[in-house]
Parts: structure tokens; C-alpha cells; sequence
């Protein structure tokens, strides 16, 4: 039970922190970066009142369903747990911590912090399974 919630807090760290990647970085400096969160990026470029989060959540739920379609239960419920996760701590982060403009001008730098810490926190996230 100990270990469960230990893997359970740590993959929330990583979570947290890809979150932190993209909303403080890869967002405001227009860098889609690729996967479900560059094509929500992109598609909030074109429809700004559809929020990112919200995106992410959509086009994660999708591919869970067609995963667990393809996969069957075999699908871990870690998986879900951080695709889920890092859509409501998007949300969460949009709606009470806006950026109102970018921590840097230098598109170089925040492609290698965002990218940098995003690459962190997928290594925490997928080191335990999820």
C-alpha cells in the first residue's frame, strides 16, 4: 500500500513538472512540441476560447478509449492516472495561474527549459509505469 502511494505522489511529481514545462514555457512562446499538447496548442491557436487543458483532456480521453479498445485491459491504470492528471493540473494552471506574458523573449532558451523540463518529467512518469 506504501509503495502504491509512493509511485502514485511521484508520478504526480512528474506530472506537475511537464505541466510546468508547458504552461510556463511551450505555451506562451508558441511552441508545440509535439504529441496531444502540440496539437491542442494549435488547435487553441485557431480557437483561443477552447482551452488548452481542456483540448488535452478531449484528445487524451479519445486515445484512452481507443486504447483500451485495442489494448484491453491490460491498459494500466497509471496511464490513465497521468493522462488524466496532467489534463486537470493544465486546467488548474490556466484558470488560477494565467501567464500574462512570457518568462523570456528567447525563444531558443524556452524551447530548451520547456523541452528540458518536459523531458524530466515524462522520464519520472514513464520510470514508474504510467
Amino acid at each position: 500500500m506504501k509503495n502504491t502511494i509512493k509511485e502514485y505522489v511521484i508520478i504526480t511529481a512528474g506530472i506537475i513538472v511537464v505541466a510546468l514545462a508547458l504552461h510556463l514555457f511551450l505555451i506562451p512562446g508558441n511552441i508545440a512540441a509535439g504529441g496531444v499538447s502540440g496539437i491542442a496548442m494549435v488547435i487553441n491557436k485557431y480557437f483561443p476560447q477552447v482551452p488548452v487543458g481542456l483540448l488535452i483532456l478531449v484528445m487524451n480521453g479519445a486515445l484512452l478509449i481507443v486504447a483500451f479498445i485495442t489494448l484491453g485491459n491490460s491498459f494500466g491504470i497509471k496511464t490513465i492516472y497521468a493522462s488524466l492528471g496532467f489534463s486537470g493540473i493544465i486546467m488548474l494552471l490556466e484558470r488560477f495561474f494565467p501567464v500574462r506574458q512570457q518568462l523570456t523573449d528567447d525563444l531558443l532558451l524556452a524551447t530548451i527549459i520547456g523541452t528540458a523540463m518536459s523531458g524530466i518529467g515524462m522520464a519520472i512518469i514513464f520510470n514508474h509505469d504510467a
